[in-house]
């Protein structure tokens, strides 16, 4: 295996920082290498923003059958693990990231050559979802990583982290690798801590940044340096009617805001209007010998719903077939119950994905199945009304379809197909389902809607009277009625809420407008230039474009990364992982440790991170 360091230029600093590349220099013998399994050989790693696991499959060559390997995030909230490529001339690499919803963003393929020995490292370039800087999926026998550890205005301190398939440390000190840095440039070894190397104050010639470059350039460029240190917990957020949940970066869930129900998931100390509630992030607590480790996650009404890292599908709060099966108080009103789901053979389903709303919950299985439960008095389940009424236990829907994510409104559901047709099905009443009178119980929506209509849906948002979509040519398109209590009039068969919209995330739903009644429809998107658009549609008036939202002052700067809007609130996750809401915070849904209530219209104060 070559290892090499390489300096990456900061024009105008004076001061260097040392990053590494698997690929330019030799190892010295003296390391010794771990002889590997037949179960890991490769080391993987992927910085996808907005991913919370991958996909990796082998596949071609002389192999009879492809081999999978799924990864969750590290400490670093990075995608990592090991995974074993049988050696040989020819192996094809497919690597598919997910965000917490279950649905893909990113995917690459690439041919690669694996020998017996240690594997320099080859990368997989991925695409889908537009990013400020190329995302890789990177592998090798060992996968070194560099960063800046401290040091002062003379000095810096460069940390190289070396590890191995099973995600353990390498020990190596600085003669292990040949340093190629331009001539002239002084170093100090063994004067740092942890084998770090110590680089002094260096101005580089024009001649010497050119050789630099080329350095950079060939083989291949220099590991990025990992700031994730500085970085919040949170990762993606859910919103119910007057609480708030998220998922860290550790896949742990913390809920905060109102507990009158057990919403949260653990008990909470505090009072708010005569209410159990808690100001501050709480972990939720799980039932004994469970994972209590989430890939999804969704808040709806006064419960929460979510997807363990074992596929099993849990509910907490308000006591109705939303949240499975009543323990007729034998339970603590915050236990966690976990949704049965019967599937042919008496196999288990596997969920990937969930979403909630008040009366009903609908889930994605990794076998790429809609199963729902709760109340189905307009068919809300996807199953015949007259077949059943109300179900605590998940039923599939039987389309004979595939999909790839849910969406769930007041009283009805969509779902994406595969190949980008979307199915809906519940109440039309407010015209939701295809934004005019259709009395079908499954309807394909996209030739229903005339804007729609030739185009594929890429993500799906639902609320009490409106659905959302991402058509194919990247226009967020929304259809129905601004509130449940508008005249049949106020009816829109398809308005673009924002052309060219490009979003990475979608939520909509039923709001008071500052009015105190809920008389409009709050829709909200993040974007790929990491922009929050929110609108307002409001009864009596033409349906709003959707307008940036003014950011907070930070001394890092805030881009957005995944939105989620509910009845009373909205929240934002961003690229440094924090969470920032708005509108009412009465119940203490910010998770800033106040409560008030002044409807604010946008972002004051992030969640507190602890």
């Amino acid at each position: 295996m070559k290892l090499s360091n390489c300096l990456p230029a900061l024009l105008g600093a004076g001061l260097f920082a040392v990053a590494a590349t698997a690929s330019g220099g030799d190892f010295k013998t003296d390391i010794k290498t771990q002889a590997y399994s037949a179960e890991r050989n490769l080391a993987v790693d992927i910085g996808a923003p907005g991913a919370v696991r991958a996909d990796v499959q082998i596949h071609g060559g002389d192999l009879r059958e492809k081999l999978r390997f799924e990864l969750g995030t590290n400490e670093n909230g990075r995608i990592a693990g090991g995974i074993y490529i049988p050696p040989g001339d020819e192996r094809f690499v497919s690597v598919v990231a997910f965000d917490a919803r279950g649905e893909a963003i990113l995917s690459g393929e690439s041919v690669v050559h694996v020998g017996k020995e240690l594997i320099p490292e080859f990368q997989v370039a991925l695409e889908g979802r537009e990013t400020k800087t190329p995302v890789k999926a990177r592998f090798g026998s060992q996968l070194l990583s560099a960063g800046i550890v401290g040091g002062n205005e003379e000095l810096l301190k460069i940390q190289l982290t070396l590890r191995d398939p099973y995600g353990e440390f390498v020990p190596y000190s600085p003669e292990h690798f040949i340093w190629d840095l331009p001539k002239g440039f002084p170093e100090i070894k063994y004067s740092c801590f942890n084998g770090a190397l110590c680089i002094l104050e260096w101005r580089p010639t024009k001649e010497q940044e050119a050789i630099y470059l080329c350095l950079q350039i060939e083989p291949q460029p220099c590991v990025t340096i990992n700031e994730d240190d500085f970085r919040g917990p949170y990762k993606y957020v859910a919103v119910g009617f007057q609480h708030t949940c998220a998922i860290t970066k550790d896949d742990d869930v913390r809920c905060w805001g109102d507990n009158l129900v057990g919403q949260l998931g653990a008990p909470s100390g505090s009072t708010c209007r005569f209410n159990d509630c808690s100001l501050t992030p709480l972990p939720v607590v799980c039932p004994p010998g469970e994972v209590c480790k989430f890939r999804s996650l969704a808040a709806g009404g006064n419960h929460t719903c979510a997807v363990d890292t074992n596929s099993k599908a849990w509910c907490w709060g308000e006591d109705g077939p939303a949240t499975g099966e009543s323990s007729n108080g034998s339970l603590p009103k915050h236990a966690h119950r976990q949704i049965p789901a019967p599937a042919n053979l008496g196999m288990r389903v596997d969920f990937v994905s969930i979403d909630t709303n008040i009366t009903h919950t609908c889930a994605l299985s990794a076998a790429q199945d809609v199963f729902c439960w709760g109340f189905n008095f307009l068919g809300e389940l996807g199953i015949p009304m007259d077949e059943e009424t109300v179900t605590a236990k998940a039923r599939l829907v039987r389309t004979g379809n595939k999909y790839t994510s849910i969406a769930t409104g007041t009283q009805h559901s969509c779902a994406i197909q595969t190949h980008g047709l979307m199915d809906c099905w519940g109440d039309n009443h407010n015209f939701q389902l295809t934004g005019n009178v259709n009395n079908a119980a499954i309807i394909t929506v996209n030739p229903k809607v005339p804007l729609l209509n030739g185009k594929s849906v890429r993500r799906v948002a639902t609320g009490q009277s409106t659905t959302c979509v991402e058509s194919s040519d990247n226009n967020t398109l929304c259809w129905g009625k601004p509130a449940m209590s508008a005249a049949a009039t106020t009816r829109n068969p398809g308005f673009i809420a924002l052309p060219a919209s490009f979003a990475t995330s979608l939520a909509t739903e039923m709001d008071d407008c500052g009015g105190g009644f809920q008389n409009c429809t709050q829709t909200c998107l993040t974007d790929s230039s990491g922009e929050l658009m929110c609108g307002r549609w409001v009864t009596g008036a033409a349906p709003a474009q959707l307008s940036r939202v003014r950011k907070p002052w930070t001394d890092y700067g805030v881009d957005w990364t995944q939105t989620d809007v509910g009845p009373s609130h909205t929240c934002t996750v961003t690229e440094m992982r924090d969470i920032w809401c708005f509108g009412l915070n009465d119940f203490g849904q910010f998770g800033n440790g106040t409560v008030s209530s002044t409807d604010t219209w946008e972002p004051k104060t992030a969640t507190l991170r602890n």
